[in-house]
Parts: C-alpha cells; sequence; structure tokens
C-alpha cells in the first residue's frame, strides 16, 4: 500500500520520537568506510570509490547513498546526522523536515 504524505510524515514522526533518531546516530556513529570497484561501463573498465557501510538491525551491512569518489568524501558524508547533541526536539521549527 502506499501512504499519503500525511501519513508518512505522521510515520516519520512517531519513529524519531520513539527513539528511532537514537538509532540512526549510533549507526552512523559507528559507520565505516570501504574501497570498492564500480563497473564504469561508459568507460568499460572498473573503478575504484569508496562506500559508507552501517549495520543493519540483522547485523547485515547496509551500504548508504552513491559511491564516493575520494576516502575524504566518505568520511564526511553524513556527519551531520552523528552530532550527539542533536535530538528531535532540536530540529522540529528548524525548517529540518519535520514540521508539517
Amino acid at each position: 500500500t502506499t501512504m499519503s504524505p500525511q501519513e508518512l510524515f505522521e510515520e516519520a514522526r512517531r519513529f524519531l520520537q520513539d527513539g528511532g533518531w537514537e538509532k540512526v546516530r549510533s549507526a552512523l556513529s559507528q559507520r565505516q568506510f570501504r574501497k570498492c570497484k564500480v563497473k564504469a561501463s561508459s568507460q568499460n573498465r572498473s573503478i575504484e570509490k569508496w562506500r559508507v557501510v552501517v549495520k543493519g538491525a540483522d547485523g547485515k551491512d547496509v551500504f548508504l547513498g552513491r559511491p564516493f569518489e575520494s576516502e575524504g568524501q566518505a568520511k564526511g558524508a553524513y556527519d551531520d546526522y552523528s552530532v550527539t547533541e542533536r535530538t528531535v526536539a532540536s530540529n522540529e521549527g528548524d525548517g529540518g523536515g519535520l514540521e508539517n
């Protein structure tokens, strides 16, 4: 089934208020960075890029986003979301997407 924007908003709010944000932040604070080979079809060869990896709830590796060009780009990814002072309450009203 497809959720309406309002239903999706309410589900996201419940997830975050029920401790979901802490789980996300914890996973991001323990993220790893891996070099991987990506097939560049336009160049007909493989190139090395970097991936951000976290552990899922089931303990399996979860790759976040697209591959990055450099290790530095991968290491800088998602830094804003692992800040320890940020909370759901501190994001409300700041244009952070929790407003309706």
